[in-house]
């Protein structure tokens, strides 16, 4: 139980001692002042551990214990719940409600709109998939306090919101440079594209193009990222399908110096692009600096 750090010639009368204490006995004699102090910390040790025991057996002689075959144990109803406090943390950080109303945007529903937008953070996905999420899988319902939901009202909530989405963004993108510093560069733009199933009649995005997941026979339509130095994005949209950057990126660049958007510029704003030839990405990095009066850099590979 412990180290005894004595002479040989003592550890006869240190046995003694531990006898007469156990016995409960007080010597006749006085004890050796080195034999004493060890058999303190003894002693000492020998009781916590006599609790220690006592508290175990306590414990033991109240179970009520059951068997299990982990390997037949199933669940029922099981939600996810972990993302969704990280991604209602930040909802709440970035004041999503006063959002809103500063975009004069009224919901209907204010606790389903904040559920489709949580939802499409930790699970994204389309407005269906969002539905099957909220209704299946997510704890969503429980944290944001709304019933059951049909999946028109997840649509009706996700074009609304896409409706303000102009208004939404340039404050969005503040609030975040305000919560994450604003010190931050404009650093990568990419543009990319998804195909549509059908005919997409009425789309006026729609175009054949060249397609990112090999689709030449599906209609098009681009989706354009610009995103800073953090990697948080500061806004995205979407072109027509057939989109490249040389279209895409004047419109990019001359919205952002007619809105003001953030970030804010430290010593001049990054510009990366992805996959170009190097003339072609001289001459967008020229449109960049003249549009924004930033400099701007180019990667090649």
């Amino acid at each position: 139980m412990t180290d005894f750090d004595l002479a040989k010639v003592k550890w006869k009368a240190s046995a003694a001692a531990i006898e007469e204490r156990l016995a409960g006995r007080e010597s006749l004699f006085d004890e050796d002042p080195e034999i004493a102090v060890h058999l303190d910390v003894l002693f000492a040790k020998y009781e916590v551990r006599d609790q220690v025991i006592r508290v175990r057996e306590a414990r033991a002689a109240g179970r009520d214990l059951v068997s299990v075959d982990l390997a037949s144990a199933t669940t029922t109803l099981s939600r996810s719940l972990g993302p969704e406090l990280v991604a209602n943390h930040f909802y709440e950080s970035l004041g999503f409600g006063e959002i809103f109303r500063s975009a004069g945007l009224r919901m209907k529903d204010p606790p389903l709109a904040k559920a489709v937008i949580l939802a499409r953070s930790v699970h994204p996905g389309s407005d269906l998939a969002t539905h099957r999420y909220l209704a299946g899988s997510s704890s969503l319902p429980e944290l944001t306090g709304f019933g059951p939901v049909g999946k028109d009202r997840i649509y009706d909530i996700a074009d609304r919101l896409y409706e303000a989405k102009n208004r939404i963004e340039p404050e969005l993108a503040a609030r975040a440079n305000r919560l994450f510093g604003d010190e931050s560069r404009l650093f990568l733009f990419d543009l990319t594209n998804t195909c549509l199933e059908g005919q997409a009649q009425g789309n006026d995005l729609a175009a054949y193009g060249h397609s990112q997941e090999k689709r030449y026979d599906c209609a098009l339509v681009a989706l354009a990222l610009l995103v800073d130095d953090r990697g948080l994005p500061i806004f995205a949209d979407i072109y027509e399908g057939n989109a490249a950057e040389p279209k895409a990126l004047p419109k990019v660049l001359d919205r952002i110096k007619a809105k003001s958007h953030p970030p804010h510029h430290r010593d001049g704003s990054r510009h990366r692009h992805q996959g170009q030839h190097r003339t072609a990405q001289e001459a967008r990095a020229r449109l960049h600096r003249h549009r924004t009066g930033q400099p701007g850099i180019i990667v090649s590979r």
